[in-house]
């Protein structure tokens, strides 16, 4: 069962359970071991989506992140090395990729769109049609979100190679629900943050991977 609820999506393969799971760097991207923490689409501001983290650890698949430090966040709580309280969850923070440059529909793109004939207005239906839609069985329709366009983030938290956390979400701040914590609270060890940036449109890629040259280690108090 998955123990981050309605937060844990099935992003990339799922791993065995939503523990923490455990991916070691063998040149798969953490996503691919990990169950991704991911926001309520459809209940709250955060627009982010399992469709943009499905692009994302398909970018990641094809190739690492690229280091740039104009265009990816800066960490900015906690601090290197900082003793954090355990009783509590902190809430980690990092800076906007402001730099992240907007992707440009290329020229060509336009020019064939340009040319395309307009759309036809649809056919209203018939008498028949209608009787049709309203007798026949339809099974449930599950809501699902809209594709998410605009700048994402994925967090990974790392005790040495081993990724324990993996968070994707839209939003600059991260507050670990209850069993995110435990997870921090269990390692037993120093853990390393990474954030990286990501321009989607339409969930999809289209700019990044970013990560910053500077990662922050943390611990956390018995």
């Amino acid at each position: 069962m998955c123990v981050f609820a309605a937060a844990c999506a099935q992003c990339s393969p799922p791993a065995p359970s939503c523990d923490g799971g455990g991916c070691n760097d063998s040149g798969a991207p953490p996503s691919r071991c990990l169950t991704a923490v991911l926001p309520q689409c459809d209940r709250g501001p955060d627009g982010y989506s399992d469709e943009a983290c499905f692009a994302l650890d398909d970018a990641e698949l094809r190739a690492a992140a690229v280091v740039d430090a104009m265009r990816a966040p800066a960490i900015t709580a906690p601090t290197a090395m900082q003793v954090l309280p355990s009783a509590t969850p902190f809430t980690f923070r990092w800076s906007a990729a402001t730099a992240l440059a907007p992707t440009r529909t290329p020229a060509r793109w336009n020019a064939i769109a340009d040319a395309l004939p307009p759309l036809r207005a649809p056919r209203a239906p018939t008498a028949l049609e209608e009787l049709a839609r309203w007798t026949t069985l339809v099974p449930e329709a599950h809501a699902h979100c809209a594709p998410f366009s605009g700048i994402g983030y994925g967090l990974d938290f790392r005790v040495g190679s081993r990724v324990i956390l993996r968070v994707e979400q839209s939003t600059t701040e991260y507050t670990p629900g209850a069993a995110a914590w435990e997870v921090l609270r269990g390692a037993g060890a120093p853990i390393e943050l990474r954030v990286t940036a990501t321009r989607f449109r339409n969930s999809t890629v289209s700019d990044g991977p970013f990560e910053s040259p500077t990662r922050v280690t943390f611990t956390l108090s018995p």
